[in-house]
């Protein structure tokens, strides 16, 4: 290559890469290969070539994408030296090569698609697991409701022996859920543990009090030890501390006939900040071989097949103990010889409660306020369904909203209008966000005017390029409310209005939008979805129809961009259905989306592409089929809207006694429930006691609180 004149000799090999008509042999103008790089990727090629000829690299190497004369696009990697210089020093000649490594980048990138679609595929599994394990509790906590309240009533000794196996089976059942659920958090990382105060020998006081009715009935000598020294109260989770040791121990007994099972607590060191403690439970039970040892800790296994025909048992129990026990910070050990017995223990390095910890801190609220923001906002998003989602939130906290739908519209807009603010989308048709905000910016008079960017890209850097294009803050999507209202506030003066409460759906003691009065919808979460709506129900139904009417075609639309070579258009299509799912909490199929929008901006082959993007469709066929069934049956049962509100003075007490006797798991608040809904008027009011209805009708005591808290925050009732 000469530097001086820009031409290039190539071999026919490098024709071959480009596309070239191997009888011409003339040289390649360097503008000619410029314009063949990728956009995306010429900047960074131009930029590593001026750092290699101002010495700042050793050697050049860079791999990029080219368009090759027919449109084809492929990978190549470039590396060179340079090989004559002018006696000032000044760069004048390279010899290079130029390599096709579409092969291997394909590979690559279908192998991270591969993995990430692994990804995608365990977190639904786990999903499903979660929801599933919630369906299935639900209806046992009921039995065992009815099960204790009919156990209060005269009984023969045959009907309460028959009650009594009903209680252990529902009990073992609820076990079993209990598994799959922590099992299903723990494939989905999603398994948290408290540090909280606790107290060592509580803890072994419950796993002793439980564990000593089966080794009676065993006839097993049950020996608990626990060392004295251990300080009084220490940092940890003292609830899955308890259900690792119940396990173990219950594992003990099971597989003991004769003889003893002990349960030791030791102090084997004590610091200033630790305290270091062995646990370790003994039993002479049946015994493992090695063999058996060795995958005992893997998910639904257990020691032989035999042994899952004879005692029963998922085999989740160890595994999820291993878990706990590294999670905490110690390691499982197990020490075994058949026919005399197992040896499971762990140690763990507790910290030491200080006084400040020993006072428990009040819990969080459930709700919080957001103050009521006075001004017009210019909402800029090309996405319908995005543009309904946000204008909701932000109506509900008083601002005066005009949409634009891209960010040619945006600056016009701006230029004739008055607004306080301007929430802006990053990719938009037409005109970008960063390139509106510059045309913005380029006025004096909108220099100071706030821009708050909105983009489902949240990825490092973002942040970085929205401010650089003169944005002053930055919200991920799907927007979340609450951090929508801290942003909002920062750049917009509050009014003289009392603030609003705004329900979060997402704290502890709310009911979930499934346990408040949602049907079950395959392939969302509803209670993601409902807190991207700022817990606004009526609003939730209205996007997830906007959702089908826009959506329903997005699939057959990327086949074809697919099939005719549209890149650019396909990458937008995945990237506008990649933030509607996620917006209505259908993450599957968002982060399906969110593959093909990858592939697509990375030049995956067609071949690469089809299969995920049958995937797509079938999750999102499902999606659709089951919205077009419900959209239709809420709109036919949705009561008129109404004016006005029931009077809080006559809903006061009948929520008193509903919450009391909720309490007490008592059936009796179906009563009250009922009166209520002889006093109830207006739309808002209607809805809240439906939601408190369905809770009744599948005994979820707890949700009811949940929906009954939501509907007195509402009312204004303490």
């Amino acid at each position: 290559m000469d530097l001086e004149t820009g031409y290039t000799v190539v071999n026919e090999r490098y024709r071959e890469i480009f596309g070239l008509p191997l009888e011409v042999s003339c040289p390649i103008e360097r503008d000619w290969w410029l314009e063949r790089i990728h956009p995306d990727d010429r900047q960074r090629v131009e930029r590593i070539g001026q750092e290699y000829r101002a010495g700042l690299h050793a050697v050049y190497a860079v791999e990029y994408r080219i368009r090759t004369q027919d449109g084809t696009l492929k990978w190549v990697v470039s590396r060179g030296t340079m090989v004559q210089h002018h006696e000032q020093g000044q760069p004048r000649r390279m010899v290079g090569t130029v390599l096709d490594i579409t092969e291997r980048k394909e590979a690559e990138i279908a192998l991270q698609a591969a993995k990430e679609a692994a990804e995608v595929a365990t977190q639904a599994k786990s999903g499903f697991l979660a929801n599933m394990s919630h369906e299935i509790r639900t209806p046992i906590h009921a039995i065992t409701g009815m099960l204790y309240l009919a156990m209060q009533t005269s009984l023969t000794p045959s009907q309460r022996h028959y009650l009594n196996r009903i209680g252990e089976a529902s009990h073992s059942l609820l076990h079993i859920i209990n598994d799959i659920l922590d099992f299903s958090k723990i494939e989905a990382g999603k398994l948290a543990l408290e540090i909280i105060p606790f107290a060592m020998d509580q803890v072994a006081d419950q796993v002793a009090s439980m564990t000593a009715p089966k080794t009676q009935d065993k006839s097993l000598q049950w020996i608990v030890a626990v060392d004295p020294r251990i300080p009084p109260l220490l940092m940890g989770d003292p609830l899955r501390l308890g259900q690792i040791l119940l396990n173990l121990v219950g594992n003990a007994v099971k597989f003991t006939e004769t003889g003893e099972v002990c349960f030791e607590i030791l102090l084997t060191d004590c610091t200033a900040t630790h305290a270091h403690i062995l646990f370790r439970i003994r039993d002479t039970g049946i015994g493992m071989t090695p063999e058996q040892m060795a995958h005992l800790f893997n998910p639904f296994t257990q020691a032989d097949a035999s042994t899952t025909r004879r005692y029963g048992g998922t085999g989740l129990g160890l595994a999820i103990s291993r878990h706990l026990v590294e999670s905490m910070g110690g390691s499982l050990s197990l020490h075994s010889v058949p026919g005399q017995g197992s040896v499971f223990s762990f140690q763990l390095a507790l910290p030491l409660a200080t006084d400040e910890q020993r006072t428990p801190a009040p819990p969080a609220p459930a709700d919080f306020l957001s103050p009521r923001l006075g001004g017009n906002v210019l909402l800029v998003d090309d996405n319908e369904i995005n543009q309904e989602v946000a204008q909701g939130i932000l109506q509900r906290v008083g601002l005066q909203v005009e949409v634009a739908s891209d960010g040619l519209e945006a600056v016009a807009k701006v230029q004739g209008g008055a607004f306080d603010l301007v929430l802006m989308d990053v990719q938009m048709p037409v005109m970008d966000g960063y390139e509106a905000t510059r045309c913005i910016r380029g006025e004096e008079k909108w220099r100071d005017l706030p821009i708050i960017a909105m983009t489902a890209n949240a990825m490092k850097g973002d942040r970085e390029a929205c401010l650089a294009a003169g944005m002053n803050d930055y919200v991920a999507k799907p927007i979340e409310p609450r951090a929508l209202y801290a942003v909002l506030t920062q750049w917009i003066h509050a009014s003289a209005a009392p603030p609003c409460m705004v329900p979060d759906p997402g704290a502890a003691g709310v009911a979930s939008p499934s346990a408040a009065g949602w049907p079950p919808l395959p392939g969302i979460d509803t209670q993601a979805g409902l807190k991207n709506m700022g817990g606004d129900g009526t609003l939730y139904w209205s996007v997830l129809a906007t959702f089908v009417q826009n959506q329903k075609d997005a699939c057959h639309l990327m086949a074809d961009q697919l099939e005719s070579g549209a890149w650019s258009t396909l990458e937008r299509t995945a990237h506008t259905l990649k933030g509607v799912a996620a917006t209505i909490g259908a993450t599957y199929l968002s982060n399906l989306a969110r593959i093909i929008e990858q592939g697509a901006g990375l030049g995956m082959g067609r071949n690469r592409l089809r299969p995920l993007l049958e995937q797509t469709a079938q999750a999102l066929n499902a999606i659709l089929l089951v919205l077009e069934e419900r959209i239709p049956q809420q709109r036919e049962t949705a009561v008129p809207e109404e004016e006005g509100r029931t009077d809080p003075a006559v809903l006061t007490p009948l929520f008193r006694q509903a919450a009391r006797l909720l309490r007490a798991f008592d059936p009796e608040a179906e009563i009250i429930v009922a009166q209520m809904a002889k006093q109830v008027q207006g739309s808002q009011d209607r809805a809240y006691l439906r939601a408190l209805q369905h809770c009744l009708e599948a005994y979820d005591y707890e949700a009811c609180l949940g929906a009954l808290h939501q509907w007195a925050v509402a009312a204004t009732i303490q």
